[in-house]
């Protein structure tokens, strides 16, 4: 998925968000590449998705990746209340 298709992803899931509140809730999150672990809005990695610090834009989940000492990276989105992710981008941390 191109970066492009990627925010045309987010942006018609935000607005069936909209229109299905009750049904749909979407997450952008930080996932390490290796290990499959959701960045915390503590700095800590989760197993949990639920407990992953949840970004406002692919492009503010990016800049923050960008920062951490990890390597790759992704940027996924969450359905909460399924099993459903997607990578929405990619990436390399500080410490690859």
């Amino acid at each position: 998925m191109t970066r492009r298709e990627g925010e045309l992803a987010v942006a018609v899931l935000t607005c069936l968000g909209s229109a299905y509140t009750p049904l749909l809730h979407m997450k952008i999150l930080i996932e390490n590449a290796v290990t499959r672990e959701f960045l915390t809005s503590e700095g800590r990695w989760t197993k949990k998705s639920d407990q992953g610090a949840s970004f406002a834009t692919t492009r503010s989940a990016h800049t923050a990746a960008k920062r951490e000492p990890i390597g790759k990276f992704n940027i996924v989105g969450h359905i909460s209340g399924t099993v459903q992710f997607f990578n929405l981008e990619n990436g390399s941390g500080q410490g690859a």
